[in-house]
């Protein structure tokens, strides 16, 4: 099986530094996940695309409050993560 490859960006490397230790664990565990099996992986993560501005991106919930934001780059086996943000309700 080939590896999937996680980019981050600046960003997100400081929003993780940032977030609960609950939330940074959460966040290792769903970057690993990626690397092994892809992006649109199970595991409770509840992928989806969003539209609007953020359209060509996908969504994962880390809990019912954070999600990391992220795209695919099409035919890589790449994903860009891009933002760690708390879901607004």
């Amino acid at each position: 099986m080939m590896e999937w490859k996680v980019i981050e960006s600046r960003l997100i490397a400081r929003q993780v530094q940032r977030a609960s230790g609950e939330i940074q664990r959460k966040y290792a565990i769903w970057r690993n996940r990626v690397r092994r099996g892809g992006p649109d992986l199970g595991g409770g993560f509840r992928v989806h695309a969003l539209a609007g501005h953020r359209k060509g991106q996908k969504s994962a919930r880390l809990n019912r409050q954070w999600r990391v934001i992220f795209r695919v780059f099409q035919g890589e086996l790449v994903v860009e993560a891009l933002e760690l943000t708390p879901h607004k309700y």
